[in-house]
């Protein structure tokens, strides 16, 4: 074994000339004689200790750039400095389980074990463009966050079985963060030179605070073939993985995105996934959540890989997460390009046979930009990390196999396998005038969450408040969630009166999330008062004219002494629905607009010619779907398909702005 050195190879003491001055410091600050000085640096260099652990990040030793690389340890299982192996399709088995070996000896160095893996995507959804810093001392910025969250699910979890080790041997739950980013927004991540800015390091030193497993510091133990980061470790067990699209950014349309193929990127993204997928079966229970994503270009790189490879290890009662802006806070300019790709992104997540695994998992539609909206993300992965691994059960009336049952009856009943889910298709040659066509393959709803006072929770739940007290927040649940997708005025939505708000909810989920410290949630007549009080001021605000099914479900979990309970709705709604509210929020979809007259035109006396212009648009991105380049993606060609199926009932003849039943359930009344 080298000595002198850290776990890297480095030097842990000043030995070279360069550092002469530093030692020539040391020895004139000296009490004791020179010759028990001279000999000080010796006994460090001799010492086990690794000064680099002592770092919140190390980027050390710098990776080849001719090859994709794996750290190592130098000799054996965790002897030696750690080194660059390559890593090749032949042999990467055997390395990554060598290095896993050498991750759980060490425990802050190498290939971590994964249990739970978390996706995300695109700059919005991974926070990529926050800056880095430490407020209030929570941390900030992509990579801080994700240990953040990482720590707080092997908390939460606690040990689990190691089945890599001596019988009855424990570990903490290994946790795997997987981010998707376009070129540039890897590079300002993960390259060297992002890595040893300051912020950065500041900003992971507090991610770590309360840590109770074995702390180390953030460093790169995977690379590509160009020396490029794509999965670095901190401490014992929890793993980055950063994939990049091999794009400079994703594509702001459909149109955008289509002219750079994401084959590539796919491919690129499949390749990388094969090294987790290895570590992943090393453990015994593993569970894949379902990506949290934007409607950009990046992110959908991400789902098409997912779409192309899903491995069936997703919880039951999981949920996809979509973030999206509201309509409100569209900018007026830009609503209606803004509102195209929502509607066609939705029509992509949701009207597309994606198979069993993914068509099983809802899309929920949130703002995740909003603080409260990422805790109740990050809250949902505790909880189904709790529930595959310390037996999380919900608080009251049901376990967590009655939910995902409630779920499904609700999904057949009135959700995507019901009847009004389906689009009626005007055939004048079918025999009864048309048919109706399904549509919707996966559940969609529309979601926000807030988080509340403790003390007005506990008010709740004693009965010292009533349903009447909660009303404003309720509201705004209700209006934020339908904003999603209709109201740049939110402020004028509904949906207690309001047939086309209120209409368009099938089914409405109350989410709780209650510090497990909190005494109201030890006790069943307190959590049960708490839940009825919800349900009913729920029910006041969506009003009683329209008898609308839903249910609460309270989790208890632990959070820290500053953080406040997390109330969520999900408002289930129909693909359609959707569509028609965003056309109804946009009018300018069909506008007719009068372009440029001809000099023909003019010679001839003749009016100008009308085009409806977003028309033209929508069969312009159809095309750009449907181009030869794009025949190795069969997604591609399904999406196109459905939006012909969209477009053609939007625009078809005799459509009227304010024909309320364009996107309806039936024939046109006449």
């Amino acid at each position: 074994m080298m000595t002198g050195t850290d776990d890297i190879g480095y030097p842990s003491a000043p030995r070279s000339s360069n550092n002469l001055e530093d030692l020539l410091d040391r020895l004139a600050g000296a009490t004791t004689p020179l010759q028990q000085d001279v000999s000080e640096p010796k006994e460090f260099l001799n010492s086990s200790s690794d000064e680099a652990s002592t770092q919140p990040v190390t980027t050390r030793p710098e990776p080849p750039v001719a090859y994709p690389a794996v750290l190592m340890p130098k000799k054996g299982v965790s002897s030696g400095p750690a080194v660059w192996e390559e890593l090749k399709d032949s042999n990467s088995t055997t390395k990554l389980n060598r290095g896993l070996q050498a991750g759980l000896a060490k425990k802050t160095r190498y290939v971590q074990p994964i249990d739970v893996m978390i996706p995300f995507a695109g700059s919005e959804a991974t926070s990529a463009n926050e800056e880095y810093q430490v407020e209030d001392g929570k941390p900030t910025g992509m990579l801080a966050r994700q240990i953040a969250t990482a720590v707080r699910i092997q908390n939460c979890v606690g040990n689990v079985s190691d089945s890599n080790s001596n019988q009855g041997a424990e570990r903490p739950v290994g946790i795997a963060i997987v981010s998707t980013l376009s070129d540039d927004d890897h590079a300002k991540q993960v390259s060297r030179n992002a890595l040893e800015r300051k912020d950065v390091k500041d900003a992971v030193k507090a991610a770590t605070k309360n840590r109770e497993s074995t702390n180390g510091p953030l460093r790169p133990t995977l690379t590509d073939e160009t020396g490029k980061t794509t999965m670095l470790t901190a401490g014992e067990g929890i793993t980055l993985a950063v994939h990049r699209t091999g794009k400079v950014g994703g594509g702001k349309s459909v149109t955008a995105y289509s002219l750079t193929s994401p084959r590539d990127s796919i491919d690129r993204q499949l390749h990388h996934s094969a090294y987790i997928n290895q570590i992943l079966e090393a453990s015994e229970r593993p569970i894949v959540l379902p990506p949290v994503m934007s409607i950009g270009g990046t992110s959908f790189d991400a789902y098409l890989a997912w779409n192309e490879a899903p491995r069936e290890l997703c919880p039951p009662g999981s949920f996809q997460y979509v973030t999206t802006m509201p309509q409100d806070r569209l900018p007026y300019d830009v609503a209606v390009a803004a509102s195209r790709k929502k509607l066609e992104s939705i029509a992509a997540l949701t009207c597309i046979d994606s198979g069993d695994t993914i068509n099983s998992i809802p899309v929920a539609l949130l703002d995740i930009s909003e603080e409260a909206n990422a805790k109740f993300v990050e809250s949902e992965h505790v909880r189904l990390a709790m529930e595959s691994y310390a037996g999380l059960q919900p608080a009251l009336t049901f376990d967590r196999s009655d939910v995902v049952v409630k779920l499904q009856e609700q999904s057949k009943a009135i959700g995507k396998g019901c009847n009004e889910a389906k689009l009626f298709i005007t055939d004048e040659q079918h025999p009864r005038g048309g048919e109706r066509v399904k549509i919707q393959h996966r559940d969609v709803y529309l979601s926000h969450a807030i988080q509340m006072n403790r003390g007005k929770m506990v008010r709740l739940a004693n009965g010292q408040d009533n349903e009447s007290h909660v009303k404003s927040e309720l509201q705004h649940l209700t209006k934020r969630a339908f904003s999603q997708v209709y109201g740049r005025g939110v402020g004028e939505i509904m949906l207690s009166d309001n047939p086309l708000h209120r209409q368009k909810i099938k089914m409405a989920q109350i989410i709780v999330y209650l510090p497990d410290d909190l005494e109201i949630g030890k006790r069943s007549t307190s959590l049960r008062r708490l839940q009825n009080t919800l349900s009913q001021g729920l029910s006041n605000v969506l009003g009683v004219e329209y008898t609308l099914p839903q249910f609460a479900t309270i989790y208890r979990v632990p959070m820290t002494k500053d953080e406040q309970p997390i109330i969520a709705v999900r408002l289930m709604t129909h693909t359609k629905d959707i569509v028609d509210l965003l056309t109804a929020d946009t009018p300018e979809f069909f506008e007719r607009i009068l372009t440029g007259i001809s000099i023909q035109e003019k010679r001839e006396n003749k009016r100008g010619r009308t085009k409806m212009l977003e028309n033209k648009i929508w069969h312009a991105e159809i095309n750009s779907l449907e181009s030869p380049r794009h025949r190795g993606i069969p997604f591609f060609k399904k999406w196109a398909a459905i939006l012909k199926t969209l477009v053609k009932r939007a625009y078809q003849k005799g459509w009227q702005p304010e024909r309320k039943d364009a996107w309806g359930n039936g024939p046109r009344n006449v």
